[in-house]
């Protein structure tokens, strides 16, 4: 189904240091029902200005234009491409830096291509999907089918730094005025910055002139009918004529037949019969007929979702080993239609062969890798009964401790080299224990303590804590009750009193599941990621997540991981995130159900999960 198209270009100011322009075009070649909208991004790099600026983009564009109109019987894809890739090879030995950008829509279908630094990308539903991101002089090339309400970008390589991906999602949610209104604010005076956006509506059916132009030619050309003859004699001869032959007297004639009765009863019946047949025939070809438009209503009724759900898997499954972001963003677009269509009962075969797709590649495509842990280290036959509720690592050495029996357990990552520290008596209450290069630490309910000086360095001050991560040559404790975290810098006699760290009057940290520092403060509550920075909540967001979001039981990462891990044990999973909140992979085993803590090191790319008495090794 055709949309209606509306447009918004946004253009930098052009500069010694480089100009950019958007254009656009409506147009109907030849045999199109439909006009065809046409957009093109183009930018440049310069050194120096001159007269010539104001025809540079004419110049570009009639390239352009005269490439894409240069063969009727071509596709609009084909033509899109080949007049972007004849306006690059003409221009980009004399202009530094070209990049372009191109889309067309026409009869329901949006193509796009991008080349040397042009993007792509598809606002829909609140999220920013990637379409087109190209980095090089080779074409790179999409197509799809947009929905009512979706806004398509063009872009320069430079557009997007001048914008901000939560304003970006509150204005053009909003509609393609203010998102116009919006990057015209940010981008207007940077020269290589510019975008054209294509946002889509319902049609309007309003019959256009050409429909009206086809309704009077039936009246135009309707068939002169001709007038009976009546010979040649005068009107009134006839008339008397035809009277005399009315008053002559009637005679009744008889014919006599030969044929038997029988034979004629038996005529009648049979032309009695076939007319009751071919009576029956013109029903049922009238409700086969009345069925088949009903069928081609039907399937008209969410044809449009299912070519779109094709498209998009089809997409997803080629993608998947070339960008891997974009293969599950389309992979999810399909999912979710061919869901949507399943919910509405929809029986049709190419809705059950996309099923069929959809779960033979969705673990592929959406990253979940079954793994099977391997039992590493049995901590009872170290310390009978041990039971461990808590682990941390520092450098290629695991503490584990059990703190109802005061034992804690340092073990080598590399040899499984361990030994068995006794907590001193004279520490009562440990709820935490952590390690930094000189020293482990235990938090307890009157301070925080060392373990081999047996003395106080950190004076109580907070109201109440179970939290406590050393990093660099600072303690960090978050305060649930209080909602803040502490920071206790190290000094040269030890360590200083705890001051807030945390810049609001207070954070809501009533159901914390972890805390970690790795120059960011990470926390982990029933709600979400949360992310600090100098103290500051940065309103961090995991994304991209194939499911819905589960509420994760444990977080880790360090200063030494590039990614975040996140435990959920009802779903049997961890999920690997990198730190801007994007989804990369899930681990999926059974024994993540009874894991009560894990640390991670990338450097030996292994994940050890802690179950309490066992200690499991787990490959990534």
């Amino acid at each position: 189904m055709a949309l209606q198209v509306n447009t918004a270009k946004i253009t930098g100011t052009p500069s010694e240091n480089g100009w950019s322009q958007s254009y656009e075009c409506a147009v109907r070649r030849n045999g199109m029902t439909e006009p065809q909208a046409l957009l093109v991004v183009f930018s440049t790099i310069k050194n120096g200005t001159s007269s010539e600026d104001a025809e540079l983009g004419k110049k570009l564009l009639q390239v352009f234009q005269n490439e894409y109109f240069s063969n009727p019987s071509k596709t609009s894809d084909v033509s899109l491409k080949d007049a972007v890739k004849k306006v690059f090879n003409e221009f980009f030995q004399k202009m530094d830096g070209l990049e372009i950008s191109a889309a067309s829509y026409y009869n329901g279908r949006l193509f796009t291509s991008c080349i040397n630094g042009g993007k792509a990308a598809l606002f829909r539903d609140r999220f920013l999907v990637k379409i087109l991101d190209s980095r090089s002089p080779q074409l790179i090339s999409a197509s799809g089918y947009p929905k009512i309400g979706d806004i398509v970008i063009l872009a320069t390589s430079n557009a997007y730094d001048h914008l901000a991906f939560r304003d970006i999602k509150d204005t053009f949610s909003k509609g393609l005025s203010d998102a116009e209104d919006y990057v015209s604010s940010k981008v207007h005076n940077v020269p290589t910055a510019s975008m054209a956006l294509m946002s889509f509506s319902e049609k309007d059916e309003t019959p256009s002139e050409e429909k009206a132009v086809g309704e009077y030619r039936g009246e135009i050309f309707q068939k002169v009918k001709k007038p009976k003859l009546s010979f040649i004699l005068p009107k009134d001869i006839l008339n008397r004529f035809r009277d005399r032959l009315q008053s002559l007297p009637k005679k009744r004639i008889y014919i006599k037949s030969n044929e038997e009765p029988v034979f004629r009863e038996v005529k009648n019946k049979n032309t009695f019969y076939v007319g009751i047949f071919l009576v029956f025939i013109l029903a049922v070809s009238v409700v086969f007929g009345v069925m088949k438009n009903k069928d081609e209503e039907y399937k008209k009724s969410y044809e449009n979702e299912l070519n779109r759900a094709t498209s998009a898997l089809s997409d997803a499954i080629n993608l998947k080993d070339v960008d891997v972001k974009r293969a599950r963003d389309q992979f999810l677009i399909g999912r979710q239609l061919v869901l949507e269509l399943q919910k509405r009962e929809i029986k049709d075969e190419s809705i059950d062969k996309l099923a069929i797709l959809i779960s033979e590649n969705e673990k592929e495509v959406l990253g979940e890798k079954k793994t099977e842990p391997v039992m590493w280290l049995d901590l009872t036959l170290i310390k009978d009964g041990f039971n461990s509720k808590t682990l941390t690592i520092f450098e290629d050495v695991v503490y584990a401790a059990d703190l109802s029996q005061r034992i804690i357990i340092p073990v080598q990552t590399d040899t499984k080299k361990s030994e068995t520290i006794k907590i001193p008596e004279e520490i009562e209450n440990v709820k935490k224990v952590v390690v930094n290069p000189d020293e482990v630490f235990l938090l307890t309910g009157d301070g925080i303590f060392t373990l081999t000086g047996k003395k106080k360095v950190v004076e109580k001050n907070w109201a109440d804590s179970e939290f406590l991560v050393a990093f660099a040559s600072n303690l960090y404790l978050l305060d649930e009750s209080r909602g803040e975290i502490l920071k206790s810098s190290g000094v040269e006699e030890g360590f200083s009193e705890t001051k807030k760290w945390t810049t609001s009057e207070s954070e809501d940290f009533s159901e914390v599941r972890s805390f970690a520092v790795d120059g960011f403060a990470w926390v982990l509550t029933s709600g979400g990621v949360n992310k600090y920075s100098y103290g500051n909540d940065l309103r961090f967001e995991l994304s991209s997540y194939p499911y819905e979001v589960p509420g994760y039981d444990r977080l880790y990462t360090d200063e030494n991981s590039a990614d975040l891990y996140l435990l959920d044990n009802e779903g049997k999973i961890i999920s690997v995130f990198d730190k801007e909140g994007i989804y990369k992979y899930n681990l999926i085993s059974d024994v993540f159900g009874e894991a009560v803590d894990f640390v991670v090191s990338e450097s030996e790319g292994k994940i050890i999960l802690l179950t309490g008495e066992k200690l499991y090794e787990v490959k990534i």
